[in-house]
C-alpha cells in the first residue's frame, strides 16, 4: 500500500509558498502568541483598574472627608472670632473668611472632579478657561494686584493631561506670586491656535536669582518651580523662566499641536 504524506512547504518556490498559506503549526503558535499578548494586556488593564477604584475610595474616605471637617472647623472659629473683633474691623476679617471658604470650596470641586475621572462616572466639570479666569480673580480679590488675563481659542480639543498641565502651572505660577514678588501688576496669556497652546505668565514684582532658587529647589525637594518644569518637560516642552533680582519674572512655555496620527509612521 502507498504511504500519503501531507504536502510540505519544503521545495516550493516562493510563489507556491504564498499561495500554500503558513503552516498549521506557525498559524497555531502565532494564535498563541496572540492570546497570550491579550491575556497579559487584560491583566494589566484589570490591575490598574483595581488601582484606580482603590484611589477613588482613598481620595473619597481620606482627603475630602478631611477638607469638609477643616471647612467645618472654619465655620466654628469664624462664628468664635468676629464677635470678638472690633466694629471697624469686623467686615475685612468677615470677609477674608469668605475668602478662605470660597478657596476650599474650589479644593472640594477640583477633588471632586478628580474623583469622577478616576471613577469614569464623568465628564470634566468646568472648562479650562473658567478655572483660569477664576484663579485670576482669586489673586485680584485677595491681594489687590492688578492682574491682567488674555485667553483665547478652543480648549475642547486638548488631551486631559495638557489641560491639566496648563492649569496647575498657571496656579502655581499665581501662588508664587502671591507669596513671594511683591508685584503691583500681573499678567496671564493662554492663546491656543490650531492646536498649539502658547501660556505666560508675567509680573512686575522683585524678582530672583533663577538658578539659585532652582537649586535650593531641588535640595529642598520643593515641588513649586521643579514641579512645573517637569510637567511641561513631560509634555515635551520646555518652561522658560526668565527673571532676574529686582526685574520681575516671566514664566512661559509652548505646546506645539498633538494629533494621535502624530504617532503613526
Amino acid at each position: 500500500m502507498r504511504n500519503v504524506q501531507s504536502p510540505s512547504l519544503t521545495g516550493m518556490t516562493p510563489s507556491e509558498a504564498f499561495l500554500a498559506g503558513p503552516s498549521p503549526a506557525a498559524s497555531s503558535s502565532s494564535l498563541e502568541e496572540a492570546l497570550l499578548n491579550q491575556a497579559q494586556v487584560d491583566n494589566r488593564a484589570t490591575a490598574l483598574e483595581r488601582r484606580l477604584r482603590r484611589l477613588a475610595f482613598d481620595l473619597h474616605d481620606g482627603a475630602l472627608q478631611e477638607l469638609a471637617a477643616l471647612g467645618a472647623e472654619l465655620a466654628s472659629i469664624r462664628r468664635q472670632v468676629i464677635p470678638l473683633t472690633e466694629a471697624e474691623k469686623r467686615d475685612r476679617i468677615d470677609g477674608r473668611f469668605d475668602d478662605l471658604q470660597a478657596r476650599l470650596v474650589g479644593i472640594d470641586g477640583t477633588l471632586r472632579g478628580l474623583l469622577l475621572t478616576i471613577d469614569g462616572s464623568g465628564e470634566p466639570l468646568e472648562a479650562l478657561d473658567t478655572k483660569i479666569a477664576r484663579e485670576v480673580a482669586a489673586l485680584r480679590d485677595e491681594t489687590g494686584i492688578e492682574a491682567e488675563l488674555e485667553i483665547t481659542g478652543s480648549f475642547a480639543e486638548l488631551t486631559e493631561s495638557r489641560r491639566i498641565a496648563i492649569f496647575q502651572i498657571v496656579r502655581e505660577a499665581l501662588a508664587n506670586i502671591r507669596a513671594h514678588s511683591d508685584a503691583k501688576h500681573v499678567r496671564v496669556r493662554v492663546l491656543e491656535r490650531e492646536g498649539s497652546v502658547e501660556v505666560s505668565v508675567e509680573d512686575d514684582g522683585r524678582g530672583f536669582d533663577r538658578d539659585a532658587a532652582l537649586l535650593e529647589a531641588s535640595v529642598l525637594r520643593r515641588l513649586g518651580l521643579t514641579g512645573m518644569l517637569e510637567r511641561v518637560g513631560m509634555l515635551g516642552s520646555d518652561l522658560e523662566i526668565e527673571t532676574e533680582p529686582g526685574a520681575g519674572t516671566r514664566v512661559s512655555f509652548v505646546l506645539d499641536a498633538w494629533h494621535p496620527s502624530d504617532l503613526v509612521s
